[in-house]
């Protein structure tokens, strides 16, 4: 297993046990959510919500976003966002 792919690992657990979510902006936890799923299933592969459908269509654009970024990428961008959330929010 590679460096990255271990501490990637390592931030998935500290993400689902940390406690400070709540105070993470909407738009930041998207990119959270962005980075892992290219990092877990790579550029996105669903179709587009509605409009109307306000949190679907807004999980798919954060994805979309990342679009074209590497595993690797994708990667370090989640723990960096997730170190940065730590030292703003924790």
């Amino acid at each position: 297993m590679e460096e990255i792919e271990k501490r990637f690992l390592e931030t998935v657990e500290e993400v689902s046990n940390s406690t400070w979510g709540d105070k993470v902006p909407d738009k930041r936890k998207l990119l959270i959510y962005a980075y892992y799923k290219q990092s877990t299933i790579g550029d996105i592969n669903t179709e587009q919500p509605w409009a109307y459908q306000v949190k679907a269509r807004a999980k798919w654009d954060a994805w979309n976003s990342v679009k074209n970024y590497t595993i690797d990428v994708a990667m370090r961008m989640y723990v960096a966002e997730f170190e940065k959330q730590k030292q703003e929010f924790a």
